[in-house]
């Protein structure tokens, strides 16, 4: 048996057609999605014009107080879920 020639091969070989998401099918391989706008919006909403501690009294003896968030002004990190062979790994 020989080799196809480059640019002949079994017609039914599609991957040309499936363009670049025939290179990764079900995230077989690794693949990263970047999931930190979604949580910053989340934080945002959780957090702003809320109370985030009302009544604590642990952080110095004879005081109580409540945590307000008025406003998020800044929000960095990172928020990624990864996956390999379609199982994610976050």
């Amino acid at each position: 048996s020989s080799m196809a020639k480059f640019g002949e091969g079994d017609p039914r070989w599609k991957v040309r057609e499936l363009g670049e998401g025939g290179r990764n099918v079900n995230g077989w391989h690794w693949t990263e999605n970047d999931c930190f706008p979604f949580f910053k919006e989340e934080f945002q909403k959780s957090f702003e014009g809320n109370y985030v501690l009302q009544n604590f009294r642990d952080a110095f003896p004879g005081l109580t107080g409540d945590l307000h968030c008025w406003k998020l002004d800044k929000c960095s990190g990172e928020a990624c879920v990864n996956r390999r062979k379609g199982n994610k790994v976050v």
